[in-house]
């Protein structure tokens, strides 16, 4: 139904994410491993999402940079120092 789906985000891999109808796409880089990726996805979403006031473009936006982050890293992976600098995010 259309109500619900303006209350999902679906993730779509290289293309980003969608919701509501809106396309929030991620650059194009070199996947190295996509263990994890929903998990880094979602968590990262909700963090920012309960920091930020509750704004959900912005919480999907982040979750696509940390989901592009550690496609580009073999095996299950952390945020490291310089990926923080990068991004221009607060280490929580």
């Amino acid at each position: 139904s259309p109500e619900l789906e303006n209350k999902i985000i679906t993730t779509l891999g290289a293309k980003g994410a969608r919701y509501r109808g809106a396309l929030y796409p991620v650059p194009e880089v070199e996947v190295i491993d996509r263990s994890g990726l929903g998990d880094s996805f979602n968590v990262s979403l909700v963090v920012k999402y309960v920091n930020n006031g509750g704004d959900i473009e912005d919480a999907i936006q982040f979750g696509n940079k940390i989901a592009t982050i550690n496609c580009q890293k073999k095996g299950i992976s952390v945020i490291e120092d310089e990926d923080w600098a990068a991004l221009g995010e607060i280490n929580w």
